[in-house]
């Protein structure tokens, strides 16, 4: 977004946007204000916070183990197509329901890898593009939202899971509908995050969900074929670059075995946040790409 509001008012034609990561395995070390309570019961870092989550989906809305499983295998499947996957592995359901727990009720395969790594990409407008040697990917919308649903106890209405504002703000500027996206690259460091963005992202409600993931939906074949290079928990955890990556290869059609068939529209999540800070905040972005 920054690099399109600059372009858009002139300062320049392109822009380069880098990333690069070394991993400690628990994450960014945390300034943990106000956690009193957190750190006597060791509730810190991401895993314990996405346990919580996996915890209340399952409260709410019954999503059983092997929901989280089908999403965790779909990944890995997907991976299995990608040269440049970390984790290629075959895998099954009840390997993952096998697998021990991280953090009760989070399992192994419910987690991302350890990854290090960057990358790079450029933006650049529309005019500049057509004289490239290859094919770009449009960004046609993009959007952000910080909300702070994890500090109240009852969490919200259905009207404000974290996400939706970004979802239509993306939506809105590139004029499409969940119904439009050929294929969606879920920000998927934990398995539940994909859960959630199913439903704060349009495409289902919550008591649709189960069932569309067990319907094969995720894959390759099916009807919202998702992090399709092996996402997070599969490629790599670079904090969602990869992501952006494998949208761009995808609406160029550069995918080869895991290349989905008239991909014209992809949607890129994003995630984030301060959960241990004060006030805790969560942080949620979204990119729809065009061919």
């Amino acid at each position: 977004q920054t690099a399109i509001a600059a372009i858009d008012a002139g300062y320049g034609r392109s822009r380069l946007w880098a990333f690069a990561t070394q991993n400690w395995p628990q994450g960014v070390v945390m300034q943990l204000f106000g956690s009193e309570f957190q750190v006597p019961y060791g509730d810190v870092g991401a895993i314990t916070l996405m346990a919580h989550i996996k915890r209340r989906q399952q409260h709410e809305y019954g999503f059983k183990d092997e929901h989280y499983g089908q999403i965790a295998v779909t990944c890995r499947q997907h991976a299995q197509l990608n040269p440049e996957a970390q984790m290629k592995k075959p895998m099954t359901v009840d390997d993952y329901l096998r697998s021990r727990w991280v953090a009760e009720p989070l399992r192994l395969f419910d987690c991302c890898p350890n990854t290090d790594g960057g990358g790079a990409c450029i933006v650049t407008s529309a005019e500049r593009a057509r004289d490239l040697p290859r094919r770009p990917a449009r960004i046609l919308g993009a959007g952000q939202s910080h909300s702070s649903e994890m500090i109240h106890p009852h969490g919200y209405g259905r009207e404000h899971w974290g996400g939706k504002k970004s979802a239509e703000m993306a939506y809105g500027m590139a004029g499409v509908t969940p119904e439009d996206i050929d294929v969606a690259q879920f920000y998927d460091a934990f398995t539940p995050r994909v859960i959630h963005d199913l439903v704060a992202y349009g495409f289902c409600e919550p008591e649709q969900v189960g069932d569309f993931i067990a319907s094969g939906n995720l894959s390759l074949g099916g009807s919202l074929p998702s992090n399709t290079a092996g996402g997070l928990i599969s490629e790599g955890h670079l904090s969602g670059f990869g992501h952006i990556r494998e949208a761009v290869r995808q609406l160029r059609g550069e995918c080869d075995a895991r290349q989905v068939e008239g991909a014209e529209l992809c949607l890129v999540t994003g995630y984030g946040g301060a959960p241990h800070e004060a006030p805790p905040t969560v942080s949620y972005s979204a990119l729809v790409l065009g061919r």
